[in-house]
């Protein structure tokens, strides 16, 4: 679907209030390592904004049922956006209009990079380059030379 300016500041607004940019840590492969995927989210109650996301960038739409019985637990519709060439591509568009995710899509898409120059058979060693990363993203903190 082509996308205006007006739809990207839009969608930007959307990632900014109700959206996760960043890495999702996976299972375990075969050899005890575990990995990271980039990842854009958006949930909301509302299906239009979620419809707008998925017709501009692709990715899924999901339904997510809350798990109590309680009168003020609704439905919340869920897009992802997952994998580094697309999340990549989503957010080199959204960047400029971003204010509050700001600093996690720029870690977002420094990781991507320094991903796509690290050989699989590095990943999930010190010596990797993406150590820093893992600490990031799991203990927090501030990435160097990143932000």
């Amino acid at each position: 679907m082509p996308y205006t300016q007006t739809d990207l500041a839009y969608i930007a607004g959307i990632l900014d209030a109700d959206g996760f940019i960043g890495l999702v840590r996976g299972s375990r492969r075969k050899n005890g390592r575990y990995y990271y995927q980039p990842k854009i989210r958006v949930g909301q109650e509302e299906m239009n904004a979620i419809e707008l996301c998925e017709k501009t960038f692709g990715g899924c739409i999901s339904e997510i049922k809350p798990t109590l019985k309680v009168f003020r637990h609704r439905n919340r519709i869920d897009w992802q956006l997952t994998g580094g060439p697309l999340v990549k591509k989503a957010l080199e568009l959204l960047l400029p209009y971003l204010r509050i995710k700001y600093p996690q899509a720029v870690n977002t898409l420094t990781y991507i990079e320094l991903r796509l120059k690290v050989p699989y058979s590095k990943l999930g060693k010190k010596e990797d380059g993406l150590y820093e990363w893992h600490k990031f993203f799991v203990h927090g903190g501030k990435i160097p030379n990143a932000i």
